[in-house]
């Protein structure tokens, strides 16, 4: 247990500054109009980031917009269009969100975020859809040693357990790790109890699980909601 504890200290030392650059390096608004769900070839998409990534062709280098999008200063660049999957697979996509962008129609907002003008992850949400769950809140977490373990001592079993016990540890015990944030959702024993529902009803990213267990990742957590209420969780890994 000493020994996992000093890999985690260690683990969270080796972050450095650079995890506390990200940041948002630039937004946009795009209506995601009949154009964006067929590539240039006219051929049906299959998947919510080759719609974005057309849709930004479509904007940038074919001149084909609709009312509601906005230029923005990053996937103007072909390089970084081809790295929507890669982008959008890091910062994750809410199931609602999903379907929606595949049926058209929907208004969304993608925020970029990153270090040094170079993006690492995207962000993206619905825009006024009454209804529509949308982002209540978000903070990202580094899993320690001490979160893998419930409060006797005995190790954890499921991805939403560790979670659980991470806010557990900094909003109850005072345990924190560099990288903890605050959020305004779990400082309630409700919500905690409602960990599991909550990521059953939302999106981890592959791969996440498996990190999440062995601990030292540095998790991102955003939750959804309506009213200011959490309903899902969507967890990624950076």
């Amino acid at each position: 247990m000493r020994l996992i504890r000093i890999l985690a200290a260690l683990a969270a030392l080796c972050l450095g500054p650079g995890v506390a650059a990200q940041e948002l390096i630039g937004s946009y608004t795009a209506r995601i109009g009949t154009d964006d769900l067929y590539n240039s070839k006219g051929q049906p998409l299959s998947a919510p980031w080759q719609v974005l990534r057309q849709d930004r062709a479509n904007y940038h280098r074919f001149g084909i917009s609709h009312p509601g999008d906005e230029w923005d200063p990053f996937f103007d660049s072909i390089e970084n269009r081809a790295a929507m999957e890669r982008l959008i697979r890091r910062g994750g996509l809410p199931p609602e969100v999903r379907r929606r962008i595949m049926q058209g129609g929907a208004q969304v907002r993608v925020s970029i975020f990153g270090s040094g003008g170079r993006g690492d992850w995207v962000e993206v949400t619905l825009v006024g859809a009454a209804g529509v769950p949308q982002l209540v809140a978000s903070y990202t977490a580094f899993i320690g040693a001490d979160d893998l373990y419930n409060s006797e001592g005995q190790p954890l079993g499921a991805p939403w357990q560790v979670l659980r016990q991470d806010r557990a540890n900094y909003h109850r015990f005072g345990i924190s790790q560099p990288g903890d944030e605050w959020d305004p959702v779990f400082d309630s024993m409700e919500n905690r109890a409602a960990m599991e529902r909550m990521l059953r009803r939302g999106y981890i990213a592959p791969g996440a699980r498996s990190r999440l267990m062995q601990g030292g990742a540095r998790v991102m957590v955003r939750i959804y909601g309506t009213g200011g209420r959490g309903e899902y969780i969507d967890v990624t890994v950076h």
